[in-house]
């Protein structure tokens, strides 16, 4: 239970709450399973204060200071955190339900199932915390900063996401059914790994893009998952990512290209395997032999000496056709990302 002396203290005015912690900065502060609903702490000095299991449901925490508090169970619903600070802190199972939290700092926190339910959340700070299980159910979360946290299995659901940063966080078995995507921030090459099972994708809007990008992933990633039951299909996932981030990088595909034809040029140049016609060659001849055997366009300037000449020939045409059946697919999905 509540230390009875900090509770009078704490309920009687925020000047005198401070004057006090400044004086004991080492002070333990014991305020679980407290009643605190609806009094005024605004930038009040609560860091480190026990607040487990603590109603405080109304409170007023404007730009109070709640860095590595244990907040664990407590119920600040309908309460005002603007520009708070939380950093650190750990809140397990709390209710932050229909709060104005703007520009509050909620980073480092560990939130597991936390509720933020109809919550006004612009601007806050949830980088590299845990959120796992967390509910934004029709919060507003425009311009907040997910970067790197947690939330696997968290439900954003009819939440305005609008402007909001989730560069590499883990987005696995979330729930963003009818959220508002437009202007979100992220990373392609940092969504990978982070979006299997991600659910509702299909019914967000604002941003093609972006849900393209996250169902793109999930299918990836699935395809990854898959490819743990052999090694060879686990080398051929490996080698797909690689060669074409998964079918969806042209430049990587020019690459490749221009690596099989410079290969087989310097094979056709190393050794007697080609006849070319007419005695036509030049320093780039090799080369261009390449090319045109890869593309492939079928000609007629050299012809296999050997059975090696065949194999390299026979090898480098499959390739290509390959490389062209590659190349039309990463074109239908660029074209079907509208860009």
């Amino acid at each position: 239970m509540a230390d009875k002396g900090l509770l009078e203290l704490v309920t009687k005015g925020v000047a005198g709450w401070n004057t006090w912690r400044a004086a004991h900065p080492m002070a333990e502060i014991d305020l679980h399973r407290a009643t605190l609903a609806g009094i005024n702490l605004g930038d009040a000095d609560l860091s480190k204060a026990d607040l487990r299991d603590t109603a405080m449901e109304g409170v007023n925490l404007f730009r109070a200071k709640l860095r590595l508090a244990a907040l664990d169970r407590v119920d600040m619903s309908q309460g005002n955190l603007t520009y708070a600070d939380l950093r650190d802190a750990r809140c397990v199972g709390a209710s932050f339900k229909g709060v104005t939290a703007t520009e509050a700092n909620f980073s480092g926190v560990k939130g597991a199932g936390a509720n933020f339910a109809g919550a006004n959340l612009t601007g806050v700070d949830f980088s590299d915390g845990d959120w796992a299980g967390a509910n934004f159910t029709n919060a507003t979360l425009h311009k907040a900063n997910f970067t790197n946290a947690n939330c696997h299995m968290a439900t954003f659901t009819g939440a305005n996401m609008t402007a909001t940063r989730v560069d590499g966080a883990d987005m696995r078995l979330s729930n963003w059914s009818e959220a508002n995507v437009s202007q979100i921030k992220w990373s392609r090459g940092a969504m990978r790994g982070k979006y299997l099972g991600v659910r509702g994708m299909g019914s967000t809007y604002g941003n093609a893009v972006f849900r393209r990008d996250a169902l793109d992933q999930d299918f990836v990633d699935a395809a990854g998952e898959r490819s743990k039951k052999a090694w060879w299909r686990r080398a051929l996932f490996l080698t797909w990512g690689v060669l074409t981030d998964y079918g969806r990088s042209l430049p990587r595909l020019v690459v490749l290209a221009l690596a099989v034809v410079g290969l087989f040029g310097v094979l056709y140049q190393s050794f007697p395997l080609l006849e070319y016609a007419d005695g036509r060659v030049s320093g780039f001849t090799p080369w261009f032999v390449s090319w045109i055997t890869f593309v492939p366009l079928g000609h007629s300037m050299a012809t296999p000496v050997s059975v090696w000449g065949e194999i390299a020939v026979t090898l480098e045409t499959l390739l290509g056709y390959g490389h062209v059946a590659l190349l039309v697919a990463v074109l239908a999905d660029k074209v079907a990302r509208r860009y």
